[in-house]
């Protein structure tokens, strides 16, 4: 039966090529020349007999050379001059040179399963080349072989030899037996051995023949008819004329241009056309043919020839009976009614239109109709498509006409496209890019082939082109390969999902191909009827989507060209295409360029290749407005999704010409809102579905980023949760995403981060969505990959930056996540680490963090406190400003320093890394006006958290206040160091908008100021001291009166009278140096303070003292002289170990040692101005408090409620905030008591029943009531004043100098021991009436055994936040106390107690590190006794020294007060704050490791001094009267006999004892 078959299909090939040769030899003479044989198979395929592809127009040379080589050897066989085996031996060497290929019976099955059907060769190197040429040759030769023209005899032998020949080739497996059985004839297949029963062989010729032409079916009008049919196809093929490259001619000396042989070729056709027509009308008359069968088989030889031919049949159809005809009809039209202005009316209107005979769709339509039924199964070819199109677009046929001939029903649309669907779900199961490599590979690196071979199948198109003779494709090829389905359910489920080209055979959709070939020849009316009534024929076949796409290349080409990157630029003139051949027709528009080039550079150029309907851009409209061309990318490019990422250059025009529209438009809405919705609907969508194309990804941001976040956020948004389930096509693009991301976050590591980084920014490229969110998810579980991931991330474009910022919103902003431990005193770790995640990624790459910077600010206002760790890592990311937990000594005496400084101490990371961040985040802040939003948004949660929360725990209500308060130092301490202040202070609200408006604490709202009050007060002082240099000195008048004079000095006794006399004209004389003095800033700030705060307030404290207390700051009244000098000679030190840096002596090194060299030098000489301007700044604010004091408390006329007020009101809230403001706070009540403010006692300060700093009570109420960094700061404000008056208990000349200030015989009158009754109108008093050295020592003691007695009381409690916070305190005290045995050891063994007891882990682990810093101390203790006796009058310093940080300090101490005179006033001292602002900031045992020189002067010896004039001025004689008319002058004496004999007694006791 399979010899059967063979013989049938070659009896089949055999008849054919004898009509085609009869055909020809019945037209044509017979003249055997070469040249008429080598014309003769293209007449034959061009007369559209046999249904070969008909190859390309104008062989070349080569193949032409070639045909006639085969045809002289064969001659030479057959005329005796060569052997004919040895002929056929080279023939057979020629075939395996030019098939490069071996021969045998493998090869020979595969050439013989392309036989049966083949036309020709195209080229030499097609397999069937020299097999189909020895074929023709041999039937040529035999066709010679005439008995007529030569003897009997001779004929027989060329026959034999003839015979012989291909005898000879058969053994060789190289030509295919079914080539000799079409082509030879019946004697010579007999003799050669081919057919072993000639009459068998003929017989079933006969019979084939006869069922193929023979047998009647419908009608054989053909077969009635031959000769009149027959000469109807004669007539049609011999008019056709020649192609358009045959009249090219390239040995000619002038090339004529292209456009001159058009035109030559287009009135040749219009000459033949009127000829044929006539001969084609005589034909059907002569003979009396069928003048519908005549149409059909024009239309069939049209068909066969439509790739060179169409417009001459086009010209030819034009030019007979069944051409259209003009019609003119009723139509109705919208008009303006004339009746209603404003309105439509419809009216009738004639029109004229083409109408085309039914009879041409019919005869189309019953071609369609026959491949719908046809069985077995086969594909409609596509030149019945082409010219289907071709006509409906002439008007020779209507689509109305030809559409219900074509399959299928319109009814399985909708079956179809859910079946697709399905398959398209299975296809997702296997999808990604390392589906088929994963399980090669393993868990290992990718090697290098592997990774080439994944990035070749990633470029690769997976539009294959296997045909370009027919315009045939790939997924074309599926429907016509016969495949054998498994013959049961069980085989079909052990074959799985089918493979490419191996699905179920199926019927052709011509309605689909119909549309794809209207779309290519433009005819988009047409096809748009089509498309409109099957939505998903574009999705189903993909051709209509290509062709779509190339039609809106050329339709938005004038909008579009003048947008390319070089348009306009001058290039190098390129050579006219004219200079070369015109290029080949093809059907397949893929080969085709849409605008024709020459190939600049190449020696030899390939062959170009041309659109068949080379009129198809004629009817595309191009418009040249922007608006008319969004109107029509919105109509046609729904024909295109979800398939436009098949054409890449489309989607960037696109996004380019948007961008331009939407400028051009100044980004008018409906504008933006149109393409929007490209951007949603096609853009996006086909960015999902390409390999990953970074270039697309940054032309389309440069689109999208015209929109607002918000406007990207919800666009990205619907991309991730629309998008993506509503397009089916996109869902293998989702599963395929996500399966390479768990390949590659899987294989990403710090050693393979660069080349997997790569591969994950491919992925992203085309889905970021699925990437980014697939990503995040893990890193909230694995934080130890978030530097391996934001390494990786540095491949990214800007548009995924985007997404991702988006992503991470998404991600933080989930309400069904957890955001805090269940304990509540911790940030849940998810959002810790996407929060570190977000800080280190926004460092390190530019994204846009404005939706990142309102998302918190959102939260804020929405009371979730739990955000606000985004902020602090966004910040300490970018800027490199972390929070200051435990801040060491050196950085609270930097943060007292200017910005330079200052930096160093805040800002944990390089400054060259994190510069080019800290410029995106400020600018960011300033631009959204977010900057102080979100600060007065964090300040409103530290004042209403407690009250928001659910939680009654102290714990968790200490954490989440401590939460709220480092996020407000943290950020304002960023906008003060990196905002500049004119920004600062243009972008901050007033001081009653933030009390009044925002609600905020006074104190909070000051903290917010500071930096902007500060720089507008020390600007406008600068000024003031520049256009008037001693206004700050003429204010304070003269320089008498300071001293006191002792009783009986002075005159008589002024009266009462004079004595309210003076106290008014004091007032008044501070007043107008106070006016001086108030810049406006401060001027409008106290009038600020009285507004928000009631009368009541200043009853015991003026608005001026509690303005300056809140609005100065440490840099103000402190210079860390010392932390300077140690910043610049470190610099300097890095500066000379550059220079001697002899590592690297090459240039480039050398160079870049010397900029590093010169930054580091520059980075000292900054540091050395800012040291010189804080110390003039020093100055003048010196001045100011020496001015300011006379009016602090001088109508106060209670000093211990005055005490309590601003203690409450000012140190105890400013003391809180941070370590710097407890600092502050401290050196701020030595700074009152030193420069002598009036009516302030210091004594009553540090000791008074109610409130005072070392009160026992007072104490153990705060600490109970403090957090954790609460505690932390009080402790540094006690142990800073603790420092201080250390310093002086060891010191007794430095307690001469600082603290009774000794100028003569009067001294300052912070430590009077006994006040006069009313206001004290003085800065200075008698030193017999001031606190002694030995007082001091013993009250010292008595402030130690209050705080003992406190701190024992909150440690023997249970209370978890007392025991804490008492720990804490005592932790920052550990240098200043205790410093006694006694109350050593009795917190000692307390806290030994709470460590050997306490079942709170905390609590007992910071038990046990504060016992251990106990225990390093105890030896240096000293009893009580000897800490309160007086120290040896010898040497004047402690005969018992303390603690060797105590005694470190009292070194200082003493070296400094050394420095100066013992005669000196304190007029002439540098600073108010000299003696202890520098050891302020330090450690003892830093103090005492430098030899004392940390308590140097805090202004250098080159600042300029205070001048006796800038005392306060007080009226002659008015303290001598006050303490003349005080009552208890007598009983002071008294008391201080008394206390001198018990003193006596107490020294004999001891050198008793």
């Amino acid at each position: 039966m399979a010899d059967a078959d063979a013989d049938a299909d070659a009896f089949a090939g055999a008849a054919r090529c004898f009509d085609r040769r009869t055909t020809t030899t019945t037209t044509t003479t017979t003249t055997t020349t070469t040249t008429a044989w080598a014309a003769q198979p293209a007449l034959a395929r061009h007369a559209g007999l046999v249904g070969h592809a008909r190859p390309s127009v104008a062989a070349p040379d080569r193949l032409n050379r070639l045909r006639l080589l085969v045809y002289e050897l064969v001659s030479a066989a057959v005329a005796g001059t060569l052997d004919p085996a040895d002929v056929a031996r080279l023939c057979f060497e020629m075939h395996s040179t030019l098939a490069a290929q071996p021969a045998g019976p493998a090869a020979l099955a595969a050439l013989t399963a392309q036989a049966p059907g083949y036309g020709g060769p195209l080229s030499t190197h097609d397999p069937l080349c020299v097999p189909s040429l020895v074929a023709d040759a041999v039937w040529l030769a035999n066709v010679r072989i005439d008995p007529d023209l030569a003897a009997p005899a001779d004929a027989a032998q060329r026959h034999a030899r003839l015979a012989l020949f291909v005898k000879e080739s058969l053994p060789l497996h190289y030509i295919p037996v079914v080539l000799f059985k079409e082509r030879l004839e019946f004697e010579l297949l007999g003799s050669s051995g081919i057919a072993a029963d000639l009459k068998l062989f003929s017989q079933r010729q006969v019979r084939t023949r006869t069922a193929m032409y023979f047998k009647q079916n419908k009608y054989n009008l053909l077969r009635e008819e031959a000769e009149g049919y027959s000469k109807l196809l004669i007539e049609l093929t011999e008019g056709i004329p020649r192609p358009l490259d045959m009249y090219w001619n390239p040995q000619a000396k002038r090339r004529v241009p292209h456009a001159e042989l058009h035109a030559k070729r287009c009135a040749d056709i219009k000459d033949r056309v009127a000829i044929v027509m006539r001969n084609i009308q005589s034909l059907i008359g002569s003979f009396d043919l069928d003048p519908n069968r005549a149409l059909d088989i024009i239309l069939d030889v049209f068909a066969a020839n439509v790739l060179d031919y169409w417009d001459y049949f086009v010209e030819l159809l034009e030019q007979s009976p069944w051409k259209p005809r003009p019609v003119t009809r009723l139509v109705s039209r919208r008009v303006p009614s004339t009746t209603a202005p404003g309105g439509f009316e419809e009216v009738q209107v004639e029109e004229e239109t083409l109408e085309s005979p039914p009879v041409v769709a019919q005869i189309l339509g019953f071609k369609f109709n026959y491949y719908n039924t046809l069985e077995p199964i086969q594909p409609t070819p596509q030149q019945l498509y082409w010219i289907a199109a071709i006509l409906i677009k002439h008007k020779f046929i209507q689509l109305p006409q030809l559409y219900p001939h074509l399959g299928p029903s319109d009814d399985t649309h909708e079956a179809e496209y859910a079946e697709y669907k399905a398959r398209l779900k299975k296809e997702a199961k296997t999808a990604g890019r390392f589906g088929s490599t994963a399980s090669a590979l393993g868990d290992d690196v990718l090697s290098g082939a592997a990774y080439s071979a994944l990035a070749a199948r990633d470029t690769r198109d997976s539009r294959d082109i296997r045909d370009t003779r027919d315009g045939r494709d790939a997924r074309d090829s599926r429907d016509t390969k016969d495949t054998k389905e498994p013959k049961d359910s069980k085989d079909a489920k052990d074959a799985g999902p089918p493979a490419h080209g191996t699905e179920k055979i199926r019927r052709s959709n011509q309605k689909a191909g119909l549309a794809m070939a209207l779309v290519a020849i433009g005819d988009l009316n047409a096809s748009r009827l089509i498309l409109s009534r099957l939505p998903h024929l574009p999705a189903l076949h993909t051709d209509i989507a290509e062709q779509m796409c190339r039609v809106l290349h050329v339709m938005i080409q004038p909008v579009e060209e003048p947008l390319r990157p070089l348009f306009g630029v001058p290039c190098k003139p390129v050579d006219s295409m004219d200079k070369f051949p015109p290029p080949v027709n093809s059907l397949n528009s893929r080969l085709c360029p849409i605008v024709e080039t020459v190939l600049v550079g190449r020696k030899v150029h390939p062959t170009r290749f041309r659109f068949f309907y080379t009129t198809w851009k004629d009817s595309i409209p191009q418009p040249t407005d922007m608006d008319k061309t969004l109107q029509y990318l919105q109509l046609l490019l729904p024909y295109t999704a979800p398939h436009l990422h098949f054409d890449v250059p489309l989607m960037t025009k696109l996004a380019r010409i948007g961008c331009a529209h939407i400028k051009q438009s100044n980004k008018r809405p409906a504008t933006m809102n149109a393409w929007l919705g490209i951007i949603a609907n096609y853009l996006l969508p086909g960015l999902s579905r390409t390999s990953g194309n970074s270039a697309l990804s940054q032309e389309l941001w440069s689109l999208i980023s015209l929109w607002p976040y918000t406007a990207r956020y919800a666009l990205y948004g619907e991309w991730k949760h629309f998008t993506y389930k509503s397009i089916a096509e996109l869902e293998a693009s989702l599963k395929g995403c996500e399966r390479d991301c768990r390949y590659i976050m899987a294989r990403l590591s710090t050693e393979t981060v660069k080349q997997y980084g790569r591969l994950l920014a491919k992925v992203a490229h085309s889905n970021p969505v699925i990437a980014f969110t697939y990503i995040i998810d893990k890193l909230e579980s694995y934080d130890n990959m978030i530097s391996v991931v934001v390494d990786a991330s540095r491949y990214l474009t800007d548009l995924e930056y985007d997404v991702f910022a988006f992503c991470l919103i998404e991600a933080l902003a989930d309400p069904a996540k957890n955001r805090v431990e269940d304990n509540g005193t911790h940030v849940a770790p998810w959002l810790k680490a996407l929060s570190n995640f977000t800080g280190t990624l926004l460092r390190k790459h530019p994204f846009e963090i404005t939706g990142m910077l309102q998302y918190v600010a959102n939260q804020l206002a929405s009371d979730n406190v739990y955000d606000m760790v985004i902020l602090q890592e966004i910040i300490g990311g970018m800027t490199g400003i972390k929070l200051l937990d435990e801040a060491t000594d050196n950085q609270l005496d930097a943060l007292a320093g200017g910005e330079i400084i200052r930096r160093e101490a805040m800002q944990f990371e390089n400054q060259k890394l994190t510069r080019k961040s800290t410029v995106r985040l400020v600018s960011t802040l300033v631009d959204s006006h977010l900057a102080m939003d979100l600060g007065c948004l964090i300040a409103r949660q530290r004042k209403e958290v407690v009250y928001h929360t659910n939680s009654n725990e102290l714990k968790v209500l200490g954490w989440l206040n401590d939460h709220c308060q480092k996020s407000l130092l943290q950020y304002f301490d960023f906008l003060s160091t990196h905002l500049s202040p004119d920004v600062y202070v243009r972008e901050s609200p007033s001081l009653t908008e933030l009390v009044g408006e925002f609600g905020l604490d006074i104190e909070t709202a000051f903290h917010i100021l500071r930096p902007a009050l500060g720089h507008a007060i020390r600007t406008e002082a600068a000024r003031l001291e520049e256009t008037d240099p001693d206004a700050l000195t003429g204010a304070s008048g003269g320089a008498n009166g300071d001293a006191m004079a002792v009783d009986g000095e002075a005159d008589a006794a002024p009266t009462e009278a004079d004595v309210k006399d003076m106290q008014k004209k004091f007032v008044d004389d501070n007043k107008a140096k106070m006016e001086l003095i108030t810049t406006p800033s401060l001027s409008s700030l106290i009038d600020a303070v009285q507004s928000v705060l009631p009368p009541s307030a200043w009853t015991d404290v003026s608005p001026r003292f509690y303005t300056t207390f809140w609005q100065l700051s440490l840099y103000d009244i402190f210079v860390p002289v010392d932390r300077y000098k140690a910043e610049m000679a470190r610099q300097r030190t890095l500066a000379q170990q550059i220079e001697n840096d002899r590592s690297d002596m090459s240039s480039s090194a050398v160079s870049r040692r010397a900029r590093e060299k010169e930054r580091v030098l520059a980075v000292e000489q900054s540091l050395a101005r800012e040291l010189r301007t804080q110390q003039a700044h020093h100055v003048r604010t010196m001045k100011r408090l020496h001015i300011e004091k006379t009016q602090w408390f001088v109508t106060n006329h209670r000093r211990v409620e005055a005490i309590n007020h601003f203690l409450q009101t000012c140190f105890y809230p400013r003391c809180l905030l941070s370590a710097s403001d407890a600092m502050y706070s401290a050196k701020f009540v030595y700074l009152m008591h030193y420069i002598g403010t009036l009516n302030l006692s210091t004594v009553s300060l540090y000791d008074n029943p109610t409130a005072q700093i070392f009160n026992k009570d007072c104490i153990h109420a705060i600490v109970f009531a403090l957090s954790e960094s609460e505690a932390k700061n009080y402790g540094v404000f006690l142990a800073t004043n603790l420092q201080i008056l250390s310093s002086w208990h060891n010191n007794p000349r430095l307690y001469e100098t600082q603290g009774r200030g000794k100028s003569g015989s009067n001294g300052l009158p912070g430590f009077l021991c006994r006040w006069p009754t009313g206001p004290s109108i003085f800065s200075q008093a008698p030193l017999v009436d001031i606190m002694d050295f030995e007082q001091f020592r013993r009250a010292m003691n008595k402030w130690h055994l209050k705080l003992r007695k406190s701190f024992l009381d909150a440690l023997g409690s249970r209370e978890y936040v007392q025991i804490r916070n008492s720990i804490l305190v005592l932790d920052k005290l550990i240098d200043y106390f205790p410093l006694t045995r006694e109350v050593g050891g009795s917190i000692m063994r307390l806290v030994k107690t709470i460590e050997e007891t306490e079942e709170r882990g905390d609590l007992k682990q910071l038990a046990r590190s504060y016992y251990a810093k106990l225990y390093t101390r105890e030896r240096g203790w000293i009893s009580v006794t000897l800490f309160s006796q007086p120290l040896g009058a010898k040497d004047g310093l402690a005969t018992a020294p303390s603690t060797p940080n105590a005694a470190g300090a009292a070194a200082g101490v003493a070296a400094t007060s050394t420095s100066t005179s013992a005669n000196a006033s304190v007029r002439e001292k540098p600073s108010a704050v000299t003696a202890v602002a520098t050891a302020g900031g330090r450690s003892s045992k830093e103090t005492a490791a430098d030899g004392g020189q940390g308590m140097e002067t805090a202004i250098s010896p080159s600042a300029p001094a205070l001048t006796p004039s800038m005392e306060t001025v007080e009226p002659p004689g008015l303290r001598q009267q006050l303490f003349r008319k005080s009552p208890r002058t007598l009983e002071r004496a008294v008391m201080l006999v008394i206390l001198v004999i018990l003193v006596i007694l107490v020294i004999l006791v001891i050198l008793g004892t």
